[in-house]
């Protein structure tokens, strides 16, 4: 009888402690889980983090890339306009083989009051043609212009009057001397004064300068060298010398192995003036009448 008395009191204090054992069982689990979710929450967290950094790292390696590739493409494109700038200019595709060729015909009509015989006190005789009254055919021109290569370029200017053709400049001219030299051989129209290279058909009006007349006839031109060098200054600067033998008017044909003439020139040029200053000067050989006027022609100074 005792016996059962005690295991019934055994199971009584056992229950409870099973009991209480199991709940905390039961609470551990929870927190078990509790963790198990906090850490994937972090986990997932903490990987999509490293994949924004990922991503803001891969973006940043791309417009450094970027920023490269631009700088070079701008370093490539100026040292492209530097070379351009200093490399001569080549012959375009149209005219690579074959030159420009152009023909400029010139009429005119005068009414003269007086006599077409007109002359200018106190200055000789220039040669030029003396002016007919009514119509006419004036001088015309055929121009012929190509570049040889990127170094040298060259013109040839005939004129055409009835049954004569004559040479009125055949020059060439080099491209690629660079630092602002460049050199012209041949027949050329000097470079003195701001009307003298153009030709008749560039000129404001159907007759010359007076200055120009009086002086030079048509125009000042040379059987020579033209040396000039652009200064390399904001303002358009330009220095010059050109040295020929001095066959034309108004110097003298004379017999000489060496340059019989000179010529300085200096040209500078604002937004909307050019001014080209220059101081012609011959050597003379005969010291006839004629010679001793063109000496003091030529002294004078064109603006």
């Amino acid at each position: 009888m005792l016996r059962p008395t005690l295991m019934a009191a055994a199971l009584a204090i056992a229950l409870p402690a099973l009991s209480a054992n199991a709940h905390a069982d039961a609470d551990l689990d929870a927190l078990r889980a509790e963790l198990q979710e906090m850490k994937s929450t972090y986990e997932a967290r903490i990987q999509s983090l490293e994949k924004r950094l990922e991503a803001a790292e891969s973006q940043a390696g791309t417009a450094e890339t970027q920023a490269q590739a631009a700088q070079s493409q701008a370093q490539a494109a100026q040292a492209q306009a530097e070379q351009a700038a200093t490399r001569p200019s080549e012959p375009t595709r149209s005219n690579a083989f074959n030159p420009d060729i152009s023909l400029i015909l010139q009429g005119r009509y005068s009414y003269l009051e007086d006599g077409p015989n007109r002359s200018i006190t106190g200055y000789l005789p220039t040669g030029v043609e003396d002016l007919v009254r009514g119509f006419s055919v004036d001088e015309s021109e055929l121009v012929l212009s190509a570049s040889v290569d990127p170094y040298f370029r060259g013109q040839l200017n005939a004129v055409l009057v009835d049954d004569s053709v004559e040479i009125e400049e055949a020059w060439f001219q080099t491209l690629g001397l660079g630092h602002g030299l460049s050199i012209k051989g041949g027949r050329f129209k000097s470079a003195i004064g701001y009307q003298n290279e153009q030709h008749p058909h560039a000129w404001d009006f159907a007759t010359n300068n007076l200055v120009y007349e009086a002086l030079f006839g048509e125009g000042y031109v040379e059987d020579g060298l033209q040396l000039k060098w652009l200064a390399p200054t904001d303002i358009f600067l330009e220095f010059g010398t050109e040295f020929g033998d001095g066959g034309r008017f108004p110097s003298t044909e004379h017999d000489s192995n060496g340059f019989s003439s000179y010529t300085l020139l200096a040209t500078s040029a604002a937004t909307s003036a050019r001014r080209t200053v220059g101081a012609p000067g011959c050597r003379i050989c005969t010291p006839t009448r004629r010679d001793a006027r063109s000496r003091a022609a030529t002294s004078t100074m064109l603006a």
